[in-house]
């Protein structure tokens, strides 16, 4: 499913964002030399925790698997054989982290929310990359 050709000011805003929701977001124009998302991709919401009084979530980027870096840990492949809602196979990269404004995610955009099983498979890396393990020893 390519990126939806609603613009965001005309979007609706009826669903309540949640923990492991798909959206396609417009990452913007790309900056040189910097290791960024631009333009459209998939995004996945990992805390609905709203960060500024019920206005941001933080959301990791996707890309197409063919993207991802052999042996790169911080690229989690979810195949589209285990979420169907996907275009194909997709890598999320949950070592680039964004605060989002919620409005930016309208429902035209949302995909579909992953489960609990395939969320795991991502916060398992998420918490690698945070360096969580050094807290817990």
């Amino acid at each position: 499913m390519p990126f939806p050709n609603v613009p965001l000011k005309s979007g609706h805003h009826d669903r309540k964002l949640v923990w492991g929701d798909v959206y396609w977001f417009d990452f913007g124009r790309p900056h040189s030399n910097q290791f960024t998302m631009a333009g459209s991709h998939l995004c996945l919401i990992v805390s609905d925790m709203s960060t500024l009084v019920g206005k941001t979530v933080v959301v990791c980027p996707g890309s197409g698997a063919e993207h991802a870096w052999a042996g790169y840990v911080y690229h989690v492949e979810i195949k589209r054989v285990e979420f169907s809602k996907l275009e194909k196979d997709t890598i999320f990269k949950v070592d680039h982290l964004y605060n989002l404004d919620q409005s930016s995610l309208i429902d035209e955009h949302y995909i579909g929310t992953l489960p609990q099983h395939l969320m795991k498979r991502i916060y398992l890396q998420l918490l690698n990359a945070l360096s969580v393990q050094r807290i817990l020893r």
